[in-house]
């Protein structure tokens, strides 16, 4: 388990970095509850990489987000404060019960594995110098280690550079999804061996 301070960090670098992410919009309060919760899910894992000054970069995946949802709710005070302001823009209310029917569906995806890679970010300093790579076998290393012989990847179809990565890691496209509306994204399965 994480402290607390690295947590905020995490949910601070998704912020900043993963910007074109709905989830983004909803907060770095929120994000910190998200990474705590993924953090105390027997079902998940945040590998954090960090150098003196902090985090540097940061995956998470895991069995099922609605797992996660749940131990959110058990901090549910502060997930209503970090909430309140979303739920307020009833744009963002939809976009919340859009994400939230989705995991609800995610049982039933049709063979793909179960397991998933939700988030993958590095600070722009450290970028070039493998850190997403350690990242990325780091979660390869956890999914092998508790024999799962694959994960998914669901990438917003824009998002060229998360494209390029995958692709040069070894996933390969099995598929594509509309989470929100019309905005497709790609699915991509990552052999574990």
């Amino acid at each position: 388990m994480h402290d607390v301070e690295i947590l905020r960090e995490v949910g601070k670098l998704h912020a900043e970095n993963l910007d074109q992410s709905f989830l983004s919009t909803l907060g770095a309060s929120f994000l910190f509850l998200m990474y705590r919760a993924i953090d105390e899910c027997e079902s998940a894992v945040l590998l954090v990489e960090t150098r003196e000054l902090g985090v540097v970069g940061f995956v998470s995946g895991a069995e099922s987000m609605s797992l996660i949802y749940r131990q959110m709710l058990r901090h549910w005070p502060q997930l209503i404060r970090s909430l309140l302001p979303s739920l307020l823009n009833p744009v963002r209310v939809w976009r919340i019960l859009e994400i939230l029917l989705h995991s609800r569906h995610e049982a039933n995806s049709g063979g793909l594995p179960s397991f998933e890679l939700l988030s993958i970010a590095v600070d722009p300093e450290y970028r070039g110098q493998g850190v997403s790579e350690r990242l990325y076998e780091g979660l390869i290393n956890h999914c092998k280690a508790f024999r799962k012989s694959a994960f998914k990847i669901i990438v917003g179809e824009a998002l060229l550079p998360a494209h390029r990565f995958y692709g040069r890691m070894g996933a390969g496209v099995v598929g594509e999804v509309c989470v929100h509306g019309d905005q497709r994204s790609v699915i991509y399965v990552q052999l574990v061996n």
